[in-house]
Formats: C-alpha cells, structure tokens, sequence
C-alpha cells in the first residue's frame, strides 16, 4: 500500500542539498518511490 506524505518548505531560495534520512528497527523500512517539489501557490 503507497501512501502520499506531504511538508510545507518555506523560505527556501536558490540551491540546497537534501538529505533524507530513514531510520527504524524493521528488516524492511520502507519502499521509497519518488519525490518532487511545486512552487508554492
């Protein structure tokens, strides 16, 4: 089952590096798919 999460990055401009960290006991943490950014409406 894929379920959608979502957070608001704010006053974020030009260039940054992003670091997802997972971190859990399971032998399988999870299956990661994909990410994307919109610009804000």
């Amino acid at each position: 089952m894929w379920t959608t999460k979502t957070a608001v990055v704010a006053r974020a401009t030009g260039v940054h590096d992003l670091f997802l960290v997972f971190r859990g006991n399971e032998a399988e943490l999870l299956k990661f798919d994909y990410w994307q950014f919109e610009p804000a409406e």
